[in-house]
């Protein structure tokens, strides 16, 4: 077998855009099987909480739905052949902070130029500023579609940006941490309204006319009137 040390680095999966970090997430210990047997389908393996549980053979009862109480935190994996021989090993658990921008930041808005409510010059990144908050270390990028910014999918970052929805819509800022490198890209989601507002209605007033009286060609009007 490999006896490790082994790790599991996650993401905290706190919504990844509702609360940034509880510190908590969701491992499946069984995704390390294969690597752990080196692929030997005779060898099993049992988790526990701590050599004292493992020596009283009380065993993790959800190892593919595991949730941490800390991190990092350490469980015990027990190796075990057809003849009952076994080898422990240990499995470092560790949990990555998402961001934790602003997550209210203030619409951007433009005036319509033909009363349609679409506007094809939007510069999001007049957003960053405010959705980053001073926060270190992060990268931020905008998608129209909740989906593809949790999902991450490359070529679907948007810039400049014509709205599909006219007058009001959401779209989707992606803040990913950027260290440590190489690592995880822990994200937190935040939602930036982009508002079209709609031209005054008017219509074309009536000329003004007045008998001056003087014949100096001057007087005074009462622009109200219209």
């Amino acid at each position: 077998i490999d006896y490790g040390p082994f790790e599991m680095m996650l993401c905290d999966d706190e919504l990844q855009g509702s609360t940034p970090t509880d510190e908590i997430s969701t491992f499946d210990f069984t995704s390390l099987h294969n690597e752990i047997t080196n692929g030997d389908p005779s060898l099993t393996i049992a988790w526990f909480l701590s050599y004292g549980d493992e020596a009283a053979d009380i065993p993790i009862p959800n190892p593919t739905t595991f949730q941490n109480f800390a991190t990092p935190q350490t469980v015990i994996g027990r190796v075990s052949s057809a003849f009952g021989c076994k080898t422990l090993v240990t499995l470092t658990l560790v949990v990555m902070p998402n961001p934790s921008p602003n997550m209210n930041p203030t619409p951007l808005e433009v005036c319509d130029d033909d009363n349609d409510g679409i506007y094809s010059g939007w510069d999001l990144t007049v957003a960053d500023a405010e959705i980053l908050d001073a926060q270190p270390n992060a990268s931020i990028f905008y998608w129209d579609n909740l989906a593809a910014a949790q999902a991450g999918v490359p070529g679907t970052e948007i810039m400049p940006y014509t709205n599909t929805i006219p007058f009001n819509q959401i779209v989707y800022a992606r803040v990913v941490n950027t260290v440590p490198p190489n690592l995880l890209p822990c994200y937190t989601i935040v939602e930036l309204e982009l508002i079209v507002n709609e031209l005054p209605q008017i219509t074309q007033p009536n000329n003004l006319f007045i008998n001056e009286g003087d014949g100096d060609g001057f007087a005074v009007f009462d622009l109200t009137e219209n």
